[in-house]
Formats: structure tokens, C-alpha cells, sequence
């Protein structure tokens, strides 16, 4: 004979480590699968409660147990498997526990991917605070307390949210819920992540700069929060009329705005916790577990 070839393929490790992943992958997907038709038979449909980029989120009723439930629906063309996996995994591991929205089950249909969750009777923060006004610094230090509560949470088991907003707060008989685990992810060692997408208004100023982004970047979008509820304008935008280039400038040189009526009647111990919390240099930036800490928050 003349030169013999191996009977097995020198394959590049990370092309198998790569194979194995999108394996394990479609293995968790499998377990997850559901019909369209199924989907129709096992639950009921009840009318739209959220609308989005990302598609629908309807009120449903599971038939067999009676239970309403939330339905999110995400158009294939905009996620991928890989992504919407990574969601479920993050919600079966954290949800249901320290304010996070609970998943009840997953699945897909031939045109989208689906999450079916508990049902939170209330309205997001955002609407509150169009239908209602600005809160108090004691209701404020409530909602702050709860969601740092959260983020230490989810930063003690290497997850960041990555797009803690108003939308993205639930508030039901004085209770939050956090949602939307769309752009969620886990950390790996050291190593942060480049956000492809975001939310200018709440983007820390390492996720503008496109650095890689960490349990940081979520104390950043909190501190934005606190503003806002506090003061009913926006930190960098006071105005709400600056373009995203002017944002992006204002938020890169941390230039909080301190001229709002909001600010000049808050009180010593919550500017100083807004500062810390919207810090420049994520390296000195506050963590979650320090915003519990603050004075503001211990205070009675």
C-alpha cells in the first residue's frame, strides 16, 4: 500500500469544544420542545400584556392546572438558540428566588422561541412613575434595597443581568420583580463581555467604550434607576432631548446632572450613594453588596 491515513481526523480542539457545546445545547433544547399545536392545546391565550422588539408577551391559562401564567414569545429572526438557551438556563438556575421572575417551562415552535412564566399582577416601574410621579426617598430606598438584594443575588452566582431598567421592574403590592433575561449572561473567571446591544440610557461607560462589562455594568444601570425615581429626569439627559452622541459623551465623562430640583432636595446620603453607584471607573465603583451597606440604605 502506499501512505496510510489515520482512521481518525486531527480535529482542532476548539472546533470539538465547539461541537460538543452546540450538543449539549440541542440535547437541553430537545427536552424543552413543544408544538405550536401543543402549545394551543395545553394553554389558553387570554389577551397582550407586554410588546417589545423582541415580539409578545401574553396572559395564558395552563388547562390542565387552571394556573394563569405569562406566555413571552420571541421571533426566531431575532435570537438565536444558543442565546434563548442561555436565558433558560440562567432562569432555571436563579429564578423564582430574590425578586427574579419564576420560569415555569420552555420550548419552541416552528417560527419562535417561548418562555412561560409566573404572572405578575402589577405594572412595570416605568409606568408608575408616568401615571404617579416621582418616590419618596423612603419608598425609593425600598425599591433600591430590593433590587441591590437582587443584584447581589445573581453577581454571587457569576450572573449579570445586563439590562436593568424600568421595563425591566415589575412592581406588584409593593413587591419588584425583575424580567427580561434577554441579554443575561454568565461570567468565566475573570473575563467580563463585550455588549453588542444595549440600552444607551442605562449603559455604563465600559460597555460604551466596548470593553469587556461586569457585575459593574448593573450598579451602573441601578444608580441611573435611583435618579430617575428620585428626580423624574434622566442623569445625563435632564432634558430628554440629547442625542445619542451627546448621551453617550455625558456618560462616558460621568457628567451627572446636579442641577434638577430632584437632586437639590434629596438628601446628602443619597447623592452620595448615586455617585458612588454611577462611578466612572468600574474598578471603583460600588458592588451590590456595598449598596447595602450605605448609610442611606441602613438608615431608619
Amino acid at each position: 500500500m502506499g501512505m496510510g491515513m489515520s482512521s481518525s481526523l486531527m480535529i482542532p480542539h476548539a472546533v470539538t469544544t465547539a461541537l460538543k457545546q452546540q450538543r449539549a445545547t440541542d440535547r437541553r433544547m430537545d427536552s424543552w420542545r413543544l408544538t405550536r399545536s401543543r402549545l394551543q392545546q395545553e394553554y389558553d391565550l387570554e389577551g397582550v400584556i407586554g410588546e417589545g422588539g423582541f415580539g409578545l408577551v401574553h396572559v395564558g391559562r395552563h388547562r390542565a392546572s387552571n394556573a394563569r401564567v405569562a406566555i413571552k414569545r420571541v421571533s426566531k429572526q431575532l435570537t438565536t438558540k444558543e442565546n434563548f438557551m442561555q436565558e433558560v438556563d440562567i432562569l432555571k438556575q436563579v429564578g423564582g428566588t430574590h425578586n427574579v421572575l419564576e420560569l415555569r417551562e420552555a420550548f419552541e415552535t416552528s417560527d419562535a422561541y417561548v418562555l412561560v412564566t409566573e404572572l405578575v399582577q402589577g405594572g412595570e416601574l416605568y409606568d408608575d412613575l408616568v401615571e404617579n410621579g416621582v418616590f419618596g426617598e423612603e419608598r425609593a430606598k425600598d425599591l433600591v434595597r430590593e433590587l441591590a438584594v437582587t443584584l447581589e443575588y445573581l453577581h454571587s452566582k457569576r450572573v449579570v443581568h445586563a439590562d436593568l431598567k424600568p421595563e425591566n421592574i415589575l412592581l406588584a403590592n409593593d413587591k419588584m420583580k425583575l424580567i427580561d433575561f434577554g441579554q443575561s449572561f454568565r461570567l468565566h473567571g475573570d473575563n467580563g463581555r463585550k455588549m453588542d446591544v444595549c440600552t444607551t440610557a442605562y449603559a455604563s461607560p465600559e460597555v460604551m467604550k466596548h470593553r469587556e462589562s461586569g457585575c459593574a455594568m448593573d450598579v451602573w444601570a441601578l444608580g441611573v434607576v435611583l435618579y430617575i425615581v428620585l428626580c423624574g429626569t434622566h442623569p445625563f439627559d435632564p432634558t430628554d432631548d440629547a442625542s445619542d452622541e451627546e448621551l453617550q459623551q455625558r456618560i462616558l465623562k460621568g457628567e451627572v446632572d446636579c442641577d434638577s430640583v430632584g437632586w437639590a432636595c434629596m438628601s446628602d446620603s443619597a447623592r452620595d450613594l448615586i455617585r458612588s453607584m454611577l462611578t466612572v471607573d468600574p474598578e471603583k465603583r460600588i458592588s451590590a453588596s456595598q449598596v447595602l451597606q450605605h448609610e442611606w440604605i441602613t438608615s431608619v
